[in-house]
C-alpha cells in the first residue's frame, strides 16, 4: 500500500473515531439534563409521601384505649412512617368514643398525630389525676403474679408523673401536692381538684382563697341578728284568757276550737335556690333551740298549740253558753 493510500485510511478512522466521541459525549450531557430537571421538580414540589406497606389492626372494643395507642406508635417507629402519615393511617381504625372525637376535630388538627391523641384521651377522660387515683386505689387481683402487680403500678405511676418530660423536681412537687390535698381537708381538696392546679403554689393559693371566704361567711352568718329577736311577737303575760263577749243575736256561735293560722314571722318560707359560687361557700346554719311557747312561755311547742290556750278557749265557750240560757 503506498503511502498516500495508508494516509487516507488514518484519516477515516480518526474521523469516525471523533463521531463516535461526539455521540458519547451528547449522550451524556442529555442523561445529565434528565437528572437535574428531576432533582429540581422533587426540590420544588416536596418529598412524595409513599403508603406504607404495614396496616396498622382496627380497635376492638375489648383494647385497652392508652395500650391501642402505644402498640400503633411502635409500629409506626417500627415501619419508618413518616409521622404525618400517622393521623390518617390512626383515623379508619378507631371505634366508639375514640372514633367521634376524631370525627369531631378540625380537618388542621386532624392531620397532627399529637392533637388526636389529646382529643382522643380527652374524650375518654384518660387524665393524670386518672392515673394517679389508680395508683393509689389499686389493688392485686385474684391470682396475679407479682410482676404483673409491680408493672401496672409503674405503668400507672408513669402516666401519672409523666419522668419522660418532667424533671426530679416536678416530680416531687406532684408528689408534695397530692399530700398536700390530702391532708388540707374534704371540702378544701374538693375546692382545689376541681380548679386542677398544675404546681403546689397554685393549689396553696386556691386552699387559702377558699378557707379565707369560707371563715367569711361563717362571721357573717354569726353576727347576722336573727329573726326572732327582731320580729318576735308581743308579749302577753301567762295566765287564763279573758272571757270573750257573748256573740250578738244571729251570729253563730264561736266553736269550741278555732285553727288558727301560724303568724307570718313563724311560717316557713322556702329558700331561694342558690347558684354554683353560692353553694360552694354555703355553711349550714348552727342547730337552733328548741321553740317557747309565748302564751305559757314552756319550750317544746308553739302557742298554736299551747294546752293552755285550748283550755281556757273551752271554758270561754261554756261560759258564753250558760250565759245565753
Amino acid at each position: 500500500m503506498d503511502p498516500a493510500s495508508f494516509a487516507a485510511v488514518l484519516e477515516a478512522l480518526d474521523s469516525r473515531r471523533e463521531v463516535e466521541e461526539r455521540r458519547r459525549e451528547e449522550r451524556y450531557t442529555a442523561l445529565i439534563e434528565r437528572v437535574g430537571m428531576g432533582m429540581t421538580s422533587a426540590a420544588t414540589t416536596g418529598p412524595v409521601m409513599v403508603a406504607p406497606k404495614a396496616r396498622a389492626q382496627k380497635m376492638t372494643v375489648e383494647d385497652d384505649p392508652e395500650a391501642y395507642l402505644v402498640a400503633f406508635e411502635r409500629l409506626a417507629t417500627t415501619a419508618a412512617w413518616p409521622r404525618e402519615y400517622w393521623a390518617s393511617q390512626l383515623g379508619p381504625c378507631l371505634i366508639g368514643e375514640a372514633q367521634a372525637a376524631y370525627r369531631a376535630m378540625t380537618d388542621e388538627d386532624a392531620a397532627q398525630y399529637d392533637l388526636v391523641k389529646q382529643a382522643i384521651l380527652r374524650r375518654l377522660n384518660i387524665t393524670g389525676e386518672t392515673h394517679r387515683v389508680r395508683f393509689r386505689e389499686f389493688r392485686r387481683p385474684p391470682n396475679t403474679r407479682p410482676r404483673v402487680v409491680a408493672q401496672r403500678l409503674c405503668d400507672h405511676m408513669a402516666q401519672w408523673l409523666n419522668p419522660s418530660q418532667k424533671t426530679g423536681v416536678q416530680m416531687g412537687e406532684a408528689i408534695v401536692m397530692e399530700q398536700f390535698c390530702h391532708v388540707v381537708g374534704g371540702e378544701t381538696q374538693a375546692w382545689i381538684r376541681r380548679h386542677n392546679p398544675t404546681t403546689l403554689d397554685q393549689a396553696v393559693a386556691l386552699a387559702e382563697n377558699f378557707e379565707d371566704s369560707l371563715m367569711s361567711a361563717q362571721t357573717t352568718l354569726l353576727n347576722y341578728p336573727s329573726s326572732s329577736v327582731t320580729k318576735g311577737p308581743p308579749p302577753n303575760p301567762p295566765g287564763p284568757r279573758p272571757a270573750r263577749p257573748p256573740a250578738p243575736l244571729g251570729h253563730p256561735s264561736s266553736l269550741p276550737w278555732r285553727q288558727r293560722l301560724a303568724p307570718s314571722w313563724g311560717r316557713m318560707v322556702s329558700p331561694a335556690p342558690l347558684s354554683y359560687q353560692q353553694r360552694d361557700k354555703y355553711v349550714p346554719p348552727l342547730p337552733s333551740a328548741p321553740p317557747v311557747c309565748f302564751r305559757c312561755q314552756q319550750p317544746g311547742h308553739i302557742a298554736r298549740y299551747c294546752p293552755a290556750a285550748m283550755e281556757c278557749d273551752v271554758a270561754a265557750c261554756h261560759l258564753a253558753s250558760e250565759t245565753e240560757h
